[in-house]
């Protein structure tokens, strides 16, 4: 009986350490695979992190490269602008010379009237040398005024086209302007959701780390626990092996007590036969002793009368002799 009792509770041991490890081993997986989720969720916010700033990165370099060229474009309409101014003064400086030419020209004229209406006076081949001097510096001041006025309209040429340039600049200057401006509000909108989402990263890392640490912490616990656990088990695999050999120990006593309960039992056995045997020798030697007892009962009696008759006798004796005296 003792030895089922320990059998079932070897067995009970046994089937707690099964459950014991079953338990261990489903948890340690849980947080396996709970770790590999929240490293996997990290990496992937680390990589969205990285992304970010990257766009963040490209923005700015686009928004330096649009400053860049707004700074090119304003060089180059002020490049416009001075050569534009110098055009102006170079016209002044033309229409100036034209009406200078023009009162040269009408000086000239006066002179040639003048030398005409002396003609009459003076001699005939110093006035027609004279007008000869006259009609050519006429020509030359004409030639000049003709190329001036042509250097005056290619200039007012110019100059509508430098004009036209820029506007054009302008217009481009002030597109660009709000094209960068827009791309700047667009990048301070992007760069501050890319922050805000960055610091919710962050933020979300961070509590990601947390809890890899609180995990890695379970995980050490567990593995403390499945330290002690397995301790315990080798302990009660040490006393089940204990409880086995007290076992055998008990079987083979059990198995020498059935030996020695068996020879007893035979040699009860035996005891009874013998002792049956000593009872009926008994009862023999009894009913003989009685019989004896009864014959010697039987001649107690007989002496025991006899010797009343032998007493009576001698008091009759006795008596007699008395009376004869």
């Amino acid at each position: 009986e003792e030895s089922r009792a320990q059998e079932g509770k070897v067995l009970e041991l046994e089937q707690k350490c099964a459950e014991v490890l079953e338990k261990a081993q489903f948890e340690r997986e849980k947080l396996l695979n709970i770790q590999q989720q929240l490293t996997s969720s990290l990496r992937s916010l680390e990589g969205e992190h990285q992304d970010a700033q990257q766009v963040i990165k490209s923005l700015r370099e686009e928004n330096e490269k649009l400053l860049k060229l707004l700074e090119a474009e304003q060089q180059s309409n002020s490049t416009v602008t001075q050569t534009l101014e110098d055009y102006k003064i170079a016209l002044e400086g033309l229409k100036i010379e034209n009406s200078s030419l023009k009162t040269q020209l009408e000086s000239e004229k006066q002179k040639a009237a003048e030398i005409n209406a002396m003609g009459c006076t003076t001699d005939n081949s110093e006035v027609q040398e004279m007008l000869k001097v006259a009609h050519a510096e006429k020509d030359q001041l004409e030639v000049s005024c003709t190329e001036l006025k042509q250097e005056l309209l290619k200039a007012n040429s110019e100059l509508k086209h430098v004009q036209g340039l820029l506007a054009k600049a302008e217009n481009e200057c002030g597109q660009l302007k709000e094209m960068c401006d827009r791309q700047a509000e667009q990048l301070s909108r992007t760069s501050q959701k890319l922050q805000e989402k960055t610091s919710e990263n962050e933020a979300h890392i961070k509590n990601l780390k947390e809890t890899i640490f609180e995990l890695e912490d379970q995980v050490e616990q567990h593995r403390a626990i499945k330290l002690h656990n397995n301790q315990l088990i080798s302990d009660l695999e040490s006393k089940a092996m204990k409880l086995e050999e007290q076992k055998q120990d008990t079987e083979r006593q059990l198995k020498a007590l059935n030996r020695q309960i068996k020879e007893d039992t035979e040699e009860w056995r035996r005891f009874q036969a013998d002792l049956q045997t000593a009872v009926v020798v008994a009862n023999d030697i009894k009913c003989e002793a009685q019989q004896e007892l009864r014959v010697v009962k039987r001649k107690l009696q007989e002496e025991e009368e006899k010797s009343a008759r032998l007493q009576k006798e001698l008091d009759e004796v006795k008596g007699s002799s008395r009376n004869s005296q």
